[in-house]
Parts: structure tokens; sequence; C-alpha cells
């Protein structure tokens, strides 16, 4: 064996350990505990149609939609993860199977196209990628449409070049396994399009196709008219489910949920889908930026490359940037609708003479991103091991749920949507909840009926008489969205307080499902918080976290005393701050100012506590000082709405506008 033919083998597996690697990493980063309330109504549906032996076709789950129609589109991803679930042992195996999704449909994309040096500097971009928009994959069906998306284009380039049509019936497959796991099935069919009209482009205006122009030409593409039926050819096979001909107005609808209009209450008050201009000049900003990059990355390559540029890949690039463009949470598949043409054309790049001119270029960005991949995988692994379980922590009611289970109260339940999916999962058949993530259930009407009760808490006795609702779970943190309505319930002679630990709080009409929590008792304050030591003492920073939701809940619902004796037991900024506005509030000021000043000079970059210092000098009408500490904030955050919005009505003119 010669040795240049021993080099390149070398070099051909050096480059598929790195592919592994880098998709493996890309899995990765998507492991982390369940955050999202939707995996455990699937974990419900699953369960039940296993036990009915039967698909739903009715709503079971909710009393306030009972029989509504339900095209249960996910059907297949649910069984399959109730089984995982239940073979597995538990939610990790749900992990793990994430894992090995993502990964296998970064592989497929990464394995189909040449490998180089340029390559590699994609591959780690998409691994930063896919660490910066981890959160955008949670434990849903997408995941499935991840590997589905890699699928169908790895199968439809290997199409192109051997024309052999079993791939087009392994496509037809894909398709069938699609329409029968997520309403993005769609999808499918614009993947198809975009590769049956990409091509029959490139044949017409042959100045931009591949062949016969590059260093390294590639075969004539085989089969383009089959490429342009295949989307034909696909729309019967997604009939093929168990709600036939409903589904695709069903998907249309999903798309519709999405429509970025002001007026679409599903856009303005659910974070993910939010769209992305909405998203400028907001903590989601990033999300912004990363879609930028990508967009900027697919130009220069287009820009660098001109030879290698298909119709196919730019069209694909363009309905992700739609989706993208649409709601936060399409963030993900502009990315993997991205990734062929970016491959494809850095495929290209080092190739000849190019290699020359770029090469330096080319080695210190690969070094530059390459370390940025170590820092984000050691910071995820710094963060699963803050808390290595299944289910993060403050987001879903599961000491409720264990008191429910155990009290099984007369009455209807009332819940937040996002609580619903875990309350169905550990106590239906028993309970039924009002509300859950299945927005396609419920009109716009009932959604902005419920929306309505978080900014006016006077409404909700009228609600629960008219749904027969006895007892209320509330999240408190992280968002105080719906502080307001339980301190008004709190302070209500109708509703009791039966449980909460400052994350969440149980009211009922009934005494009997459990004994009150006075929070104005001196001892109960002690009592929550050894409660919290005992249940948080391996994460001391979730332990302080936990400390500062259950204070602020005390200083909502008129406990300033209980409050106090609880922050005090804080050491975090945010708990100062909390503890800063108790002592304002029962008149002790100096110590409230003390206590800000000690948060400014232990972290001087802390916006909210200087604005909060500055805030009580001008309440004390001291407002040479309080302006003072409003410039010296402005110095390290001259963007701070905030402080630039009092500094404008201090002088008298029109508040800025946001």
């Amino acid at each position: 064996m010669e040795l240049a033919e021993i080099a390149s083998r070398y070099k051909t597996r050096w480059f598929m350990l790195l592919q592994v690697t880098a998709a493996l990493l890309c899995g990765y980063f998507t492991v982390y505990s369940i955050t999202d309330g939707d995996i455990f109504w699937h974990l419900a549906a699953g369960r039940e149609m296993i036990s009915r032996k039967a698909f739903l076709y009715r709503d079971p789950f909710s009393y306030t939609t009972p029989g509504a129609r339900w095209i249960d589109v996910h059907w297949l991803f649910q069984v399959m993860v109730y089984l995982a679930e239940r073979v597995g042992g538990g939610l990790r195996s749900l992990l793990v199977m994430k894992m090995v999704v993502v990964s296998g449909s970064v592989l497929l994309l990464f394995s189909t196209f040449r490998k180089n040096s340029a390559t590699l500097f994609v591959w780690l971009v998409t691994i930063a990628v896919f660490y910066q928009q981890r959160y955008l994959i949670p434990m849903r069906p997408v995941v499935t449409t991840l590997l589905f998306i890699g699928a169908e284009i790895a199968l439809i380039e290997r199409y192109r070049l051997s024309g052999k049509r079993r791939l087009l019936v392994m496509i037809g497959v894909i398709q069938l396994l699609w329409v029968n796991t997520q309403g993005l099935f769609p999808l499918g069919l614009v993947i198809a399009a975009a590769y049956g009209v990409g091509e029959a482009v490139d044949r017409y205006f042959r100045k931009w196709r591949f062949h016969g122009e590059s260093n390294s030409p590639e075969p004539e593409p085989c089969g383009y008219r089959n490429l342009l039926l295949l989307p034909v050819l696909l729309l019967p096979v997604s009939l093929c489910n168990p709600y036939g001909w409903r589904i695709l107005p069903f998907a249309f609808g999903l798309f519709v949920r999405l429509n970025p209009a002001a007026t679409n209450v599903y856009s303005k008050t659910i974070v993910e889908n939010m769209p992305l201009p909405a998203m400028v000049g907001t903590p989601y900003m990033h999300f912004v930026i990363a879609v930028a990059v990508l967009v900027l990355l697919f130009l220069f390559s287009i820009a660098y490359c001109p030879k290698s540029v298909r119709s196919a890949h730019c069209l694909l690039a363009a309905a992700g940037l739609l989706l993208a463009w649409m709601a936060q949470r399409n963030g993900i598949l502009l990315t993997v609708f991205v990734l062929p043409g970016l491959l494809r054309n850095f495929g290209a790049a080092f190739t000849g003479e190019q290699k020359k001119s770029v090469v330096a270029g080319g080695t210190a960005a690969i070094l530059l991103v390459a370390t940025g991949a170590v820092m984000a995988t050691v910071n995820h692994t710094r963060m699963l091991a803050s808390w290595p379980h299944a289910v993060s922590p403050f987001s879903f009611p599961v000491e409720t749920a264990v008191l429910l289970e155990r009290e099984s109260p007369d009455g209807n339940l009332f819940n937040v949507d996002r609580y619903g999916g875990y309350l169905l999962w550990k106590l239906y058949p028993g309970v039924k909840v009002s509300s859950d993530t299945r927005l396609t259930m419920r009109s716009p009407e009932f959604y902005r009926e419920y929306l309505d009760l978080a900014e006016h808490p006077e409404r909700f006795d009228a609600y629960a008489e008219k749904w027969g609702i006895t007892q209320v779970v509330l999240p408190l943190a992280p968002l105080a969205m719906y502080l307001p309505l339980a301190s008004v319930l709190y302070r209500s002679p109708r509703w009791y307080q039966i449980f909460t630990d400052g994350a969440e709080v149980l009211f009922s009409t009934d005494t009997s499902a459990g004994a009150t929590v006075d929070l104005q008792h001196p001892a109960t304050a002690d009592t929550l918080l050894e409660r919290l030591r005992g249940k948080y003492f391996r994460s001391p920073a979730v332990l302080e976290e936990a400390t500062v939701w259950l204070g602020r809940w005390y200083l909502a619902a008129g406990a300033p005393e209980g409050a106090r004796r609880i922050l005090r037991k804080c050491g975090s900024s945010r708990g100062k701050l909390l503890l800063a506005a108790v002592e304002e509030q029962t008149g002790e000021y100096a110590d409230a100012e003390a206590t800000l000043r000690s948060v400014c000079e232990k972290t001087p970059g802390n916006s909210e506590a200087r604005l909060a210092l500055a805030m009580l000098y001008l309440r004390r009408e001291n407002k040479e000082e309080g302006i003072h500490q409003l410039g010296i904030l402005l110095k390290k955050d001259p963007f701070n709405k905030h402080a630039r919005n009092v500094l404008y009505s201090l002088s008298g003119n029109k508040k800025e506008k946001k």
C-alpha cells in the first residue's frame, strides 16, 4: 500500500471521527432537565391510547372542552415516548432518546456532503448554534421533525447522484412516519418542492450549475423530473393517518397560529411564538443575532463560491428564514435548512487556487470557533452537574400533585396552561384540567378570557363559579405573572391556602383538602424554610433561588415580617433587592439604602440595584442624589430604558418611547 493511500485513509477516518463528535455535541447540548410541560400531556395521551387500545378522536383530559374533537397528529410520538419512559425506567430515558435523535439528524446532514477543512468550520459553527438554540429543542415531537428533515435531505441528495428509485420509496416512508408524528409534516413537501424546482431552475440556467465549473465536478444530477413530481406523490402519503384529509387543514392551522400579526394572541403572549422583529431590543436578542449570523454566513458562502451554489439550497434557506421570522421556536429549523447550502458551498471553498488565499483565515476561524465549542461544552456540563434531575426545579407543581392525589378533593381544578400536562400525567383520570398547552383545542376567545384573569384577578370568582372550580394551583416563580391573582385569593375569605413553597401555591374552598398555611404566623416562615433546605440541600444555588421566591411570595401576600425573616437568609443580589423593598415598605429607609448600597458595591454592574437605589432617593425627595445614581447607571448601561425614562420625566420632557 502506497504512503499516499495510507494518508488518505487516515484523513478520512479523522474526518469521520470529528463528524461524529460534532453531531454528538449538538445532541448533548439538547440534554437538560425538562422545563416544557408539553411532554407530559404527550405521555398521558400515549398511556391513554395504550390503555384503550384505540386512537383518541375526542379530548378526554379537560373539563372546559369536554368531548371536543381532537386531531392528535402526534399519536405515534406519544406512544413511542410512553413506551420509552416505561421500558427505560423513567424520564431520563427520554433525555437520552432526544440526544440520540438530534445527533442522528445532524450526522445525516454532515455525512451527505464533501468533508474538508472548510466543512470542519461549518461543523463547529453548527455546534455553536445548537448550543445557543438548545432551549428551542425541548422534549417535543419537533425532535423527530429534525430527524425527518435530515433523513429526507440526505436521501434526496443521494438520489440526485445515483438515480435509484428505491430512495424515493424511502422518502415516502419518511413522510408516512412524519405525518403520524408531528404537525410540521408539510415541511416534507416543502423540501421535496425546493429540490424539484431547484433542479429544474439549475438545468435551465446553466450558468448557476455546479457541474463542469468546479475543480471537483460532480456527476450529472439524475431524475430531476421525478423530483418535480415528488411533492405530488408525497401528498397522498400524507393522508395515511387516523384522521384522513382533516389533518391537512389542521397542519395549515398550526402555521396560521404562528401568524406574527400584532392581533394574534398566541404570538403576543407566548414567548416561543414571538416573531423575529419583536425580539429586537429584548432579552431574546441573542436569537436574532443567531439568525443574522446564519444568514450572513450563507450569503458569504454564495459570494465566495458562486459556482457551487444550487437553487434548491437557496430555496431551503429562504423557507427556513421565513419560519424563523414567524416565531422564535422555528430558529432551529432555519439552522437545519441552511446547513445543506453551507456544507456544499464551503466544501468547495478550500479547493485548488482558493485554498491558498483563505487557508490562514480559515484556520484562525476554526481555532476560534473550536475554542468556543470547548467552552460551551464545559459550561453545559457544569449546568447539568448543578441539577442532575430529569425535571427542572420550579417548573411544575410536583408537591401539589402529590397532595391532590392523596386528598382527592371534590370539584374542578383551575390550573395555568403550562401546569396542565404535568397534572394530567400524574392525576388523570381522577382529575381533569382547566387548560393545557394544546392551544389548538381552544378558541382565541377562551384563551383571552384565561389570560385576562392574570391582569384582572377580581374577575376570578365569576370564572370559578362558571366552571365549578374549588381548587386553584398557580405558579409563583420564576415569572411573577400570577402573583396578583394569588395575592387576591390569599386575602379572599372564600379561599384557603393549602400549600406553598414559594414556587407554587394551592388554594381550596374546602379546608378538608389539607391544613391551611397562614403566612402571618411567625413560625410558618421557619417551617417553610426548613422544608426548602431539606428539599434542595444538595443544590445550594437552587436553594438560594427557592428562598428568594418564597420571600417574594410573602411580600406579595402582604406579610412583610415573614418576608424579612426569609430574605435575610439570602446572599444573592436578587434576594437583597427584595429585602430592600421590604425594608422600604415597612419604613426602614436607612436599612433599605444600606442594603442597596452594599449590592451596588459588591456588583457594580448591577443595573437593577442601581436603579432601585436611585428610585429610593427620588421617592424620599432626594432628587440630587437620585439623579446622581441614574448618571452612574447610564455611564455603565447607556441604553437602560428605565433610567432614561426617569430622567426624561424629571426634566419635564415626554417619556422616551420604548
